[in-house]
């Protein structure tokens, strides 16, 4: 193996592609046009103002709005008694930015409150027979 003869040939490579514009361009121009990016992009965030958000809470739950905490940026309003589909028609009426919606304990099974404490919840009321799983209407239609 002769390095004279590879020496040729990396050199020959070398020259060839640095004197190509596309090696030039991408070598000193998208740094360039990086650093640019990064530059502009600070200045963006640098002029936005932090401005406190109004979150309306609906809590079906009843157990997180008590451990939401209202501080400089967001502040929470309990909006439990309300409709959450009327709020969020008049999130704008109401001066609020955004509305958070805690569904009920058990939204599956409606009717799990009404169960005896001992049974387990995939088990079958204790009058009826083993007839599958119990399907039951929807609160809001009746009929689901």
């Amino acid at each position: 193996m002769d390095f004279r003869i590879i020496k040729t040939v990396i050199s020959r490579e070398y020259t060839t592609r640095v004197k190509k514009k596309s090696f030039l361009v991408t070598t000193f121009v998208v740094p360039i046009l990086f650093a640019a990016m990064m530059v502009v992009v600070f200045l963006i965030m640098g002029n936005t103002k932090e401005r406190k958000m109004d979150v309306a809470v609906v809590d079906q739950s009843g157990i997180v709005m008590s451990h939401l905490e209202s501080g400089d940026r967001v502040t929470y309003t309990d909006y439990s008694s309300e409709v959450p589909d009327s709020i969020k028609a008049h999130l704008k009426d109401y001066g609020k930015d955004a509305l958070v919606v805690v569904s009920p304990l058990d939204s599956v099974n409606p009717a799990a409150e009404e169960l005896p404490a001992a049974a387990a919840p995939d088990a079958p009321a204790p009058d009826t027979p083993d007839a599958g799983p119990v399907s039951f209407p929807c609160r809001e239609c009746g009929r689901c």
